[in-house]
Order: structure tokens, then sequence, then C-alpha cells
């Protein structure tokens, strides 16, 4: 039985789509944005590097959702992200 605790989605619009197809758009940097029951509780923004990522994560004070888990779903979109070639 699963149970939705948190949902992370890439910050929307022309640039999520535009990183998609158009190979010169994955150098602009990322943000992601975690909810938890429609609130906010986190947001991960990369910043451009031209060797590996970085990533700075603000996590919500008053964040229902155990902090290692959203480091972790952080973690991994961007490493789904990689695996696409963006």
């Amino acid at each position: 039985d699963r149970k939705e605790i948190a949902l992370g989605e890439e910050e929307g619009g022309f640039m999520a789509i535009s990183r998609r197809f158009i190979g010169f758009m994955r150098l602009f940097p990322k943000t992601y944005f975690f909810t938890a029951n429609g609130k906010p509780i986190a947001t991960a923004k990369q910043k451009f590097q031209i060797i590996g990522d970085t990533w700075t994560l603000n996590i919500n004070k008053d964040c229902p959702v155990d902090k290692r888990m959203v480091v972790t779903a952080a973690l991994m979109m961007d490493i789904i992200e990689q695996q696409r070639g963006g």
C-alpha cells in the first residue's frame, strides 16, 4: 500500500519543456519545488558550472516530511535528469 507524502516538480513552463528538446537549454539551471498537502516545503536550485552540479536545497523549518526524504528526492530527481541526458 502506497501513500504520497510529498510531491517534487521541476519549475514548469517554457524552460522545462525546452530542456527536453533543445540541447543548449540544458545549460540553464533547474529549480525543483517540493510540496506536502499542497503547501510548499522545500526548493532545490541548481547553479551553473562547467563540470559537476552544485545545488542549494532550502527546506522550510515547519516541513512535515523527514528532511532526509527531501534530500533523497532532490538527489534522485537530478540523477534521473542526468540519465536522460539533461
